[in-house]
């Protein structure tokens, strides 16, 4: 599954992790990533102020998921990208902060890992060793870390992704999303799919996949707990994909009526006071 560059009417381009970094990808403003497409369905207004924010402080929780893909996917690369510190350090201390600024000048370009976050990688690793399906999948032929940038058919927005790994199994190939969480069961699972919308971005994944190579892969999530390093992995219903794609409709759809009046309202015009009713689960 080679990576290609196809000129075509639809301006499907598709770049290895060599071509385009995580960083640069990132960074490219003319397409929409799912990131980005999901704030619509909460308002366009939402949507446009998350365009203007920019990218977000990257916290620990964030900088561990970065490690855990970067350990999971690019093993090789790991070493290359992360230094762990010896010891736990306060940077609120002057003499701590001193030697942490040492160990960022001796590994340049590293980021620096703390001794917890080491046992939680190993945890996590012990986990995949343990794991025959996610074992089998992490070794089988594909490609890590793969963009794809294309013209939406249905509305004309330039749309990109990013992709885990996309592997070479079966006649349509998997799509293999890593997420590390602190709950794997698939009550708390299937929870925080539909809490980040991750079933949304994963048809949208799919549907960069199917422009750029002509076949829509199946998707798996590869899940890791992180207090344990237990694994799982899940695979969305059928009913489930089919929410994810009318919702991945509307959000274009939403998206292309707001640019094309370049319209961006809110919850509420503010000329009047809506009522409100209870929620659906205190009703059901």
């Amino acid at each position: 599954m080679e990576a290609v560059k196809p000129q075509t009417e639809n301006s499907v381009f598709v770049a290895t992790k060599e071509e385009i970094s995580s960083q640069a990808y990132h960074e490219e403003r003319g397409h929409i990533s799912s990131s980005q497409l999901i704030h619509v369905l909460r308002t366009p207004a939402h949507f446009l102020y998350h365009s203007l924010q920019g990218s977000a402080e990257e916290s620990d929780l964030m900088r561990m998921g970065t490690a855990v893909h970067c350990m999971v996917l690019e093993p090789n690369e790991f070493k290359n990208r992360y230094v762990f510190a010896p010891r736990h350090y306060d940077r609120r201390k002057k003499v701590d902060l001193a030697e942490l600024e040492a160990i960022a000048a001796q590994y340049p370009g590293r980021t620096i890992l703390e001794p917890s976050e080491r046992f939680t990688l190993e945890k996590i690793v012990t986990g995949l060793r343990n794991h025959a399906k996610a074992r089998q999948l992490l070794a089988a032929p594909g490609q890590s870390e793969l963009s794809i940038f294309w013209r939406d058919d249905l509305t004309g927005i330039d749309l990109k992704v990013r992709i885990d790994r996309l592997v070479e199994v079966g006649s349509t190939g998997m799509m293999l999303e890593v997420k590390s969480t602190d709950n794997a069961s698939p009550e708390a699972f299937s929870r925080k799919i539909i809490d980040m919308d991750y079933d949304l971005r994963a048809v949208m994944y799919a549907d960069g996949v199917q422009k750029a190579y002509g076949f829509t892969p199946s998707i798996a999530w590869l899940v890791m707990e992180r207090e344990t390093g237990f694994v799982a992995m899940y695979q969305p219903t059928a009913k489930m994909l089919q929410r994810a794609r009318r919702r991945y409709e509307e959000a274009r759809i939403a998206l292309a009526h707001a640019k094309s009046l370049n319209s961006w309202p809110a919850y509420q015009t503010g000329e009047s006071i809506e009522s409100i009713d209870l929620p659906r689960w205190v009703k059901n």
